[in-house]
């Protein structure tokens, strides 16, 4: 499922060149991409700015937390 999700995420963005503002607009979206954000281990600090700062962004829209989703030692990319 998690591809399929992926597949149509990719397809989406090829398409229709979305904003960032079109993806915390899409909750359905926002979702996968929020829940992959949050098992990304990050090798550098400018990626895990940009990590913080997306993750930090669809918390606010959604009240989305972090730690409602995945224990971060049991899942990393």
């Amino acid at each position: 499922m998690d591809r399929l999700q992926a597949n149509e995420i990719h397809t989406w963005i090829s398409l229709d060149k979305p904003t960032f503002q079109d993806l915390i607009c899409d909750e359905d979206r926002s979702f996968y991409v929020f829940s992959m954000l949050d098992q990304l281990k990050t090798e550098s600090v400018t990626l895990e700015t940009y990590r913080a700062d997306i993750l930090g962004e669809l918390e606010d829209r959604f009240m989305w937390k972090e730690s409602d989703f995945f224990d971060p030692k049991d899942y990393l990319i």
